[in-house]
């Protein structure tokens, strides 16, 4: 197999296996494990295990496929348009979809890193948090509606699943604490940072994070003087797609060589190690944006480029 096909093959198998399973065939690990319980990470482990096993399976049927059946059989897109192809595809997205089904909420969020995932930049900016946010965000989820109304559903057989349960748990932590009088309140960030300090309390990272940042913040009040968000931001996107180029390139190359970043990797921790070193600094940055910066400089590095 010469470098054009296996190229050819390793794009269109990547979209078939995206037509079956979307992001739950094409994500390899947890980007940003979730914090809910010990029986919630054994869960995950199994989950993505069992997605290998069936990953691995579907590529080894596509492997034994003629090039010149993947290539004329399968749209671009990852579709089948013959009806041998359809069949076997039919039958893989049905099975793919009895299985997701059986999956929770809490499972999916490490499948939709966008909007599942606590976004630091937005909550580092709130005045206060309700109980079910702080809740939700102590775990490294998004507190999005969805979520909330997941959080407070009961079960239809009778018994919860271990990371609802944890959650609860971790909510009646919280309102004893912060609410005793279960007043509805709404929780300023230093409170609550105050009194995980005092009970070391494990949160996610992100959250740690997002609750320092506003602590900076209000520390340090921005000085008047500082141009609007909004100016800042448009000089921000007249800035040269050369001079952009190379501050990837600078960055990837910085990342590689003193955190062990390798760009070959389908996932990495280093773009969410980046962005809590830039926000135990009070700098707003968020994985997604260290990423695109990464991915950029790792596509101008030599195409022989190897590891030492």
């Amino acid at each position: 197999m010469d470098e054009e096909e296996a190229a050819f093959r390793k794009k269109r198998n990547a979209m078939i296996l995206n037509a079956i399973g979307g992001t739950l065939l094409l994500t390899f690990e947890p980007q940003d494990p979730l914090l809910l319980g010990e029986e919630f990470e054994q869960r995950s482990k199994t989950l993505f295990d069992s997605l290998d096993k069936r990953r691995r399976r579907l590529v080894s049927y596509l492997r034994a496929l003629p090039f010149d059946v993947i290539q004329s059989e399968f749209s671009e897109r990852g579709f089948p348009t013959s009806p041998e192809q359809k069949e076997w595809f039919d039958r893989e997205r049905f099975d793919m979809r009895r299985y997701e089904a059986k999956l929770t909420t809490w499972d999916m969020a490490q499948f939709d890193e966008r909007t599942a995932l606590a976004d630091a930049d937005y909550w580092s900016k709130v005045a206060y948090l309700t109980m079910d946010e702080a809740v939700l965000l102590s775990a490294g989820l998004n507190p999005s509606e969805h979520a909330i109304r997941a959080l407070n559903r009961g079960s239809d057989r009778g018994k919860l699943d271990p990371a609802t349960a944890f959650l609860r748990q971790r909510r009646d932590l919280f309102r004893r604490a912060l609410d005793p009088g279960q007043n509805d309140l709404k929780l300023t960030p230093g409170k609550v940072l105050r009194w995980i300090r005092q009970v070391n309390l494990e949160v996610h990272p992100r959250f740690r994070c997002i609750l320092e940042t506003i602590e900076r913040a209000e520390m340090s009040p921005q000085d008047v003087s500082s141009p609007p968000v909004t100016e800042m931001s448009s000089e921000i996107g007249r800035i040269d797609p050369r001079e952009k180029t190379s501050m990837a390139k600078l960055l990837v190359l910085i990342a590689i060589d003193a955190y062990g970043y390798d760009p070959r990797a389908n996932r990495s921790p280093i773009p969410n190690e980046i962005e809590g070193i830039a926000h135990r600094n009070g700098v707003g940055l968020t994985a997604e944006t260290i990423r695109s910066y990464l991915r950029l400089g790792a596509e101008q590095l030599p195409t022989d480029w190897t590891k030492d």
